[in-house]
């Protein structure tokens, strides 16, 4: 088990240019692909604009903070409207998306996939006292939003508001406590053979 600590994040500029992300943690393997075959990130979105395109990429986003934003596809497509406490949404990343703040400025996670190599999913967990489920997948990040105790295989760890935590064994158990209500989001990998 390994703690991405909030601080210690990356930021790099957006691919189209209108904006700036932390990365979280991503995979690249230089063997398969010159790119990410997989990426966690943190966007502050400050104004209404496009979303950067990403050919061969899948897609999940979930608001973090703010009042949330409307996302808006090609035309006759019914927009979405992203909100704190929505499911994380998924598309893939040739989408022509337009997003348009409900109410100022918003933070959101970011999970992408290089389709061809990896599948994932993105899931919204409360923790009320104490939780618990397994690694049911080849690799597992935990993005904590509020103060949690991680237990597994053995290890015990604090993580804060928006650290991450990775390297977490398949198969194991994981155990989370907290002091007051908190939420994680649990972000599943899976490789394509």
């Amino acid at each position: 088990m390994r703690v991405l600590r909030a601080e210690a994040y990356q930021t790099v500029p957006w691919k189209n240019g209108g904006g700036v992300t932390r990365e979280v943690a991503l995979h690249r393997d230089d063997a398969v692909h010159s790119e990410f075959l997989w990426r966690v990130s943190i966007a502050t979105v400050a104004q209404d604009g496009p979303f950067s395109r990403f050919d061969g990429i899948d897609r999940s986003i979930a608001m973090l903070s703010g009042a949330g934003m409307r996302l808006e596809g090609e035309e006759g497509a019914a927009p979405v409207l992203l909100l704190p406490e929505s499911a994380p949404y998924a598309f893939p990343g040739e989408a022509a998306i337009h997003a348009v703040l409900v109410d100022g400025v918003t933070t959101d996670l970011n999970l992408m996939t290089r389709r061809a190599f990896f599948r994932h999913d993105m899931q919204r967990f409360p923790v009320e006292g104490s939780a618990s489920f397994r690694v049911d997948c080849d690799e597992m990040l935990l993005l904590a939003t509020s103060p949690v105790t991680i237990h597994h295989a053995g290890e015990r760890v604090v993580a804060g508001a928006l650290d991450c935590i990775a390297d977490l064994t398949p198969g194991e158990a994981v155990c989370l406590t907290a002091d007051k209500p908190a939420e994680i989001f649990i972000l599943r990998l899976w490789q394509r053979s």
